[in-house]
């Protein structure tokens, strides 16, 4: 009966909270919890002195695909807020902008960090940035952003299909949400084939973290996010015509 019950709770929010409910809860808790202007301004600089550094985990004009070791970058002021902790949907942020050709730099990224931190940092940054904030941000840049909360397959096809980039937000197991959720930038090449940034694949050989691709479909992408991915939302990003 334990493990049943403890089955049961795992797997309750994925399974019984609409995509609609996950999105407003991190809207409001984005909302009713604010970051401090001098908290976000302290780590602002601090963040700009380390990315510049020789060891930053930042290689400029390069995807960010190692989270993990962005222990030291700070992101939000709850206790164990940093962004290897909870900075993926800033993470996916920063390599949608070079996906779209962006110019991106270490202090682009502190400046990154910093917006989401005054707008979008749910829970101070406990629980990452709510996803509704990533697409506000690239409207305010000028991009044409749709987003969806539909799991419709047509719908995710249409949406990578005329995107130039997409950023996906997911459960990283659709029966376990102690797994938590993640999100992660997709891009798309010349040959219309779909690649995964940021999803912890680690190259042995190389003794590095790597993106994880090609596929011919965005579903396909997606299903290769985790161990058993469920989306909770997808933004597609292009230039206006």
């Amino acid at each position: 009966m334990g493990k049943g019950r403890t089955a049961w709770w795992k797997s309750w929010i994925p399974h019984y909270v609409t995509n609609r409910q996950m999105l407003w809860f991190y809207g409001k808790a984005a909302r009713l919890f604010r970051m401090p202007e001098a908290k976000i301004a302290e780590n602002r600089e601090k963040n700009r002195k380390l990315l510049l550094a020789g060891d930053s985990p930042l290689k400029e004009g390069r995807y960010i695909e190692n989270q993990a070791e962005w222990g030291k970058v700070r992101f939000g002021c709850s206790k164990r807020s940093n962004m290897a902790y909870s900075g993926c949907e800033i993470i996916a942020a920063y390599n949608a902008k070079l996906a779209l050709g962006e110019p991106v730099s270490a202090l682009d990224m502190a400046e990154l960090i910093a917006r989401y931190e005054r707008k979008g940092a749910a829970l101070r940054g406990a629980i990452g940035t709510s996803p509704k904030e990533i697409a506000c941000y690239f409207e305010e840049c000028g991009y044409e952003v749709r987003m969806t909360d539909s799991r419709d397959s047509e719908i995710l096809e249409a949406i990578g299909r005329e995107s130039g980039t997409v950023i996906v937000t997911a459960y990283n197991d659709r029966n376990d949400i102690t797994k938590e959720i993640h999100t992660v930038s997709v891009t798309k090449d010349e040959k219309k084939e779909y690649t995964l940034h940021n999803v912890y694949s680690y190259d042995r050989g190389r003794g590095s973290y790597a993106a994880k691709g090609s596929y011919a479909a965005l579903q396909e992408a997606v299903r290769n996010m985790a161990s058993a991915p469920e989306v909770i939302c997808v933004i597609g990003i292009r230039r206006k015509k």
